[in-house]
């Protein structure tokens, strides 16, 4: 594999930003969902007292629950290309990019499920701002962007020309273990595990392919693709436990999971548990059946891991859905309908060569 040490430097100045933003928020989202690791964030500690101060006012850049990705990041992931662009050219796309104010604005509607529409009319779009379910700094950081754009816009390129190349130099250092990490991730089965993990190319070739390493995101596993049949992989230091967690649910047949969502207890279950954690009482009140019924429930539900325990409080277990399996189960889905769905074109062209 080709290493591309400028991809994981670029990523790592963003994810700098959310880090610095959101530290405990993004934390307890990788604790809850890969477990705690000791040095998870060894390389952020290191790196605080030789960054650049970020102004408060970028807050809402970087802003992130660890669950959904910061508007810098996603912007960066659709707008950069990860095979021709260079840093410089993420700072262009920035400059020259003329309507940030209301994809971010956007970025952050649409998860409430607020409409788009991005009108000219700032006092609307402040009134929007302001009825949002978001804490104060976030909202004061969304108003400042779009009052001041042309000068929010500036502090962030100076954030980032400041922030690249510290960023650089601590991965230069690092050369040696990023090429470590790489030759240990393509020794194994990492990457045929990750085209299950991501739904890939299964004739990939994995030599020819260009991979770098971020350490700000431990946890990172991403890839970009082209029509080229090329793929950019960005790993972090623990991309092989993410690949390996989700793994475990490899083994769940289409056959159990229809067996469990078949039950409508089992699936009023999911429904409230996709709302809000429950405990069995709870639970029990809320379906009117018995604490015994629910206990059975949440028993077969647990057992095939599509809900997890989110917490304890003394005798109480309370439970939550466990995101991970469906979205594991999503291509095993996928791939059972799309076998349908051909079905459905073959006799289409079947009957298109008989009309000949």
């Amino acid at each position: 594999m080709k290493y591309v040490m400028h991809l994981g430097v670029l990523h790592d100045v963003l994810a700098y930003g959310v880090l610095h933003f959101n530290f405990k928020a993004v934390r307890e989202y990788y604790e809850r969902s890969a477990g705690y690791f000791e040095d998870a964030y060894v390389h952020y500690d290191k790196l605080k007292s030789q960054m650049p101060p970020i102004p408060r006012s970028l807050y809402a850049f970087f802003y992130s629950n660890g669950k959904k990705r910061s508007f810098i990041s996603e912007f960066m992931f659709s707008e950069f290309d990860y095979f021709k662009n260079t840093f410089d050219d993420f700072l262009l796309i920035l400059e020259e990019y003329v309507d940030i104010p209301s994809r971010l604005l956007a970025h952050f509607f649409d998860e409430q499920g607020i409409e788009d529409d991005m009108s000219e009319d700032l006092t609307k779009s402040l009134q929007r701002i302001l009825e949002l379910e978001a804490n104060d700094d976030l909202k004061v950081s969304l108003v400042t962007i779009m009052i001041n754009w042309e000068q929010q816009r500036g502090l962030l390129l100076d954030y980032l020309r400041h922030a690249y190349p510290i960023i650089e130099k601590y991965h230069e250092q690092l050369y040696n273990s990023s090429i470590k990490l790489i030759a240990k991730l393509s020794s194994g089965r990492f990457f045929d595990n990750l085209g299950f993990y991501f739904s890939i190319d299964e004739d990939l070739s994995i030599k020819k392919q260009v991979i770098s390493i971020s350490y700000l995101n431990s946890f990172l596993v991403m890839y970009r693709y082209n029509h080229q049949k090329q793929y950019a992989f960005i790993m972090g230091k623990y991309a092989e436990v993410i690949v390996n967690k989700v793994l475990q649910y490899k083994d769940s047949t289409l056959q159990n999971l229809f067996d469990a969502l078949s039950h409508p207890v089992n699936l009023e279950t999911l429904e409230l548990l996709n709302e809000c954690e429950y405990t069995a009482t709870k639970l029990s009140e809320k379906l009117h059946v018995s604490r015994q019924m629910v206990n059975r429930h949440l028993l077969q539900l647990n057992d095939m891991m599509l809900i997890r325990v989110s917490r304890r409080n003394g005798p109480e277990i309370y439970y939550t859905i466990n995101a991970e399996c469906f979205q594991a189960m999503q291509p095993i889905v996928a791939r059972f309908l799309m076998k349908f769905a051909r079905h459905g074109e073959n006799i289409s062209e079947e009957k298109a060569e008989v009309l000949k």
